[in-house]
Parts: C-alpha cells; sequence; structure tokens
C-alpha cells in the first residue's frame, strides 16, 4: 500500500475516527516537542544522576500504569467521552505544572499525573477504532494511526529545539497549551451519543477483571509485551543520558535527530511494509520485530558517531513498526466485543515496561557503561520476542 493507498483509506475511515486520528497527531506534537527533553532537564538543571532520573520517569508510569487501565476499563461503563475529556484536561493541568514548578516533589506529582492522563488516552482511543471500523480495515485503521502519531514525533522534537532553544522548560507551557485546545475541541464539537449499535451492556468490574485473570493467552501476550516495551518504549531517556554522558554541549540536538529519524523511518517505511506485514500473522510480526530491536541495540553498542547511531536508529525502527501496530491487531482478535475497551486497558499494562525501560537502563548505564546497557537491551529484545513463538501463534488463530 503507498502513500495514495493510505489517504484514500484515510477518507473512508469513520468521522469519529478520523477526529480521533487527527486529534492524535495534534497530541503527540505536543508530547514530542516536551516530553523527551525532560530527562535532559532533569539531569542538566535539576542536577539528577542517570539512575535518579530513570526512577523519577519510571515510577511515575509504573503508578500511571495502574490507575489507566481502571482509567481505560471505567470507560465502558462511564462512556468514552467523558474519559477522554477528563484524560486530556489532566495532561494540559499536568503539563502547565511542569513549567510553572520548580520543586522536585511538585514536578514529580505534574509528571504523575500526565502520565495517569495519557494512559487513559491511549487505550480508549484505540478502543474506539477497533469498535468503530469494520474487521477488514482494522490492521489499516490501526496503521494509519500509528504513521500519524509518528508525523507528530518527527515534527515534535524540532519544533520544540526551534521555538525554546536550550529554554526545556518554555516547551511544558506549549505543550499544555494544545492539549487544551483537543480538550476544548472534545468538549464542544463531539457527541456524547454513542451508536446504537455498537451499544453493548457493560459487564460488570469484577466479571472484568476475572475474565483478564482467566484469559492465559492475554497474560503471556501482556508479559511480551512489558519485556518488548522495556527496550523501545522510553528509549530517548536512555539515549538522552548517553548524550549528555558523551557529548553534553550537544546532546538536547542529537535527541531530537533520534526522535526525528525514529518517526521519519515509521513514516516512509511502514507503508512500504503494510501490503506484506498484513499477510502474516502479527505474532510472527512481532517475533521479527522483536529480532530487529536486538540488532537496533547491537547497533548502538558498535556506533562511534552520530551517523551510525542514525543507522542503527532505522534498524531498531522497523523493529519497533512490526510489534506495535501488530499488538492492537493481537487485543482485537482476542477480545470479546463487550470488552474492548477492558482488553486494550489491559494491554496498557504492558507499560509497566516504561517504567522498567528508564530505570533498569540508567541504572545499567551509570553503574557499568553504555556498552553494558545497550548488550543487556538486545538480550531483552530476543527473550521478549521469545513469548510469541509456538502455542502463542496457535491460539491466536484459533480466535
Amino acid at each position: 500500500m503507498k502513500f495514495l493507498g493510505l489517504v484514500k483509506d484515510f477518507i473512508g475511515i469513520p468521522k469519529i475516527v478520523k477526529s480521533l486520528m487527527l486529534s492524535s497527531l495534534a497530541l503527540t506534537v505536543a508530547r514530542a516537542m516536551s516530553i523527551p527533553f525532560f530527562a535532559i532537564y532533569l539531569s542538566l538543571e535539576a542536577g539528577l544522576k542517570p539512575s535518579d532520573v530513570g526512577l523519577f520517569i519510571g515510577s511515575a508510569i509504573f503508578i500511571s500504569t495502574a490507575i489507566g487501565a481502571i482509567g481505560s476499563t471505567l470507560s465502558d461503563i462511564l462512556g468514552k467521552r467523558v474519559m477522554l475529556l477528563v484524560s486530556l484536561l489532566s495532561c494540559s493541568i499536568s503539563l502547565s505544572g511542569l513549567y510553572f514548578f520548580d520543586s522536585l516533589l511538585l514536578l514529580y506529582v505534574s509528571n504523575l499525573f500526565f502520565n495517569i492522563g495519557y494512559s487513559i488516552f491511549s487505550p480508549i482511543s484505540k478502543s474506539i477504532i477497533s469498535e468503530t471500523v469494520d474487521q477488514k480495515n482494522k490492521f489499516r485503521a490501526f496503521s494509519i494511526n500509528y504513521i500519524l502519531i509518528n508525523v507528530g514525533w518527527a515534527v515534535g522534537p524540532l519544533l520544540g529545539v526551534w521555538l525554546t532553544g536550550e529554554k526545556h522548560k518554555s516547551v511544558f507551557l506549549a505543550a499544555s497549551f494544545i492539549f487544551f485546545l483537543v480538550f476544548l475541541y472534545y468538549l464542544i464539537f463531539v457527541s456524547s451519543e454513542e451508536p446504537k449499535e455498537k451499544k453493548i451492556e457493560s459487564p460488570s468490574m469484577i466479571n472484568i477483571i476475572n475474565v483478564l485473570v482467566q484469559d492465559k493467552y492475554l497474560l503471556l501476550f501482556i508479559i511480551g509485551g512489558i519485556v518488548l516495551s522495556t527496550v523501545y518504549s522510553q528509549f530517548t531517556v536512555y539515549l538522552s543520558q548517553y548524550f549528555i554522558l558523551t557529548d553534553h554541549v550537544n546532546s538536547t540536538k542529537f535527541l531530537s535527530y533520534m526522535v526525528t529519524t525514529n518517526a521519519l523511518c515509521i513514516i516512509f517505511v511502514q507503508p512500504l511494509l503494510i501490503s506484506y506485514t498484513e499477510k502474516i500473522s502479527p505474532t510472527v510480526n512481532i517475533f521479527l520485530g522483536g529480532f530487529l530491536l536486538a540488532l537496533g541495540q547491537i547497533g548502538f553498542f558498535l556506533s562511534g558517531d552520530i551517523t551510525h547511531l542514525t543507522l542503527a536508529m532505522v534498524v531498531f525502527t522497523v523493529g519497533e513498526i512490526l510489534i506495535i501496530p501488530n499488538q492492537s491487531v493481537v487485543i482485537d482478535r482476542i477480545a470479546p466485543d463487550e470488552m474492548k475497551g477492558a482488553y486494550f486497558g489491559a494491554q496498557n499494562l504492558q507499560t509497566l515496561g516504561y517504567f522498567l525501560c528508564p530505570w533498569v537502563s540508567l541504572l545499567i548505564l551509570e553503574s557499568h557503561g553504555s556498552n553494558t546497557m545497550f548488550l543487556t537491551l538486545s538480550a531483552l529484545s530476543v527473550v521478549g520476542a521469545l513469548f510469541f513463538v509456538g502455542k502463542n501463534e496457535k491460539n491466536l488463530n484459533s480466535v
């Protein structure tokens, strides 16, 4: 599927999904112009050590993961629009807190509530796509959404550097304003009514939890996803600290190059891969993606300059391309219609890797150096890939 095909598919998507995707694009620009540089701010201006930066960022993600899973499950009961509005307002207020506060405690609380808000928004958006788009077009819909998000990641970092230079905190206020505009859009223009044909009586919270616990395939999927997300989810955090240690002066610029390379690769490579990868089982794609993540980390280990790091990032990114959209396809296939929100909320538990990634990687970086860190992350990529071999494939095909 080429770019014209993507445009055609996007035009054919239901209006509510188009609005959601464009909103996600705007929100990603806001996140990309601010959040990747938070680790640099904590290190250079707040004076935290790499391991402390990892714990500061990672623990907030850890706490927000459980709360976000509950929030996305509540969307099945209270309604998705209500939870979307809550999450957007929470993110906007929290980002403004990162701008106005200097206290580490208040910065931590602001970062925590930002992560809670976005951990609610993300699975709800996936659930809406799943429930609204017909079965044969879901993979392409998830892929288009993923590409649009990465357009935001391509634009955001460079926009952040251009707008603020070395004044890292200014981007948080600009990002807060973008989140607030999207909040107003949903408040004023998005109807609170849901399509009647999609209206399915929500199960009780106890029933939802029981089903999630009893679904052994979902449990294996989540564990494998946690291991893989430990490698790819917060690569900006460990690369930012790596750049600070190796080239303090250019750390912000080099990090923006890496984030933009990652996003541009997704934008231009994924459309070329979609027509091939959608013919292959999603678990096979995830398995192959895990091994490419491992090769990318070995590339970081062998790199001696920014050019080689960029090439390694391209390999790393292709692995990410194979993993992330296919994770959403797997969840869509195994989830009962009346529990889509609960299952996508359970998928959000994979963001435990978002906590482990900065904490473990920067602990290793501080104590054993960058070479050991990259090799350890490479090994974890292989371990995560192995969760999607054999019986998992059979179970998925039987759904």
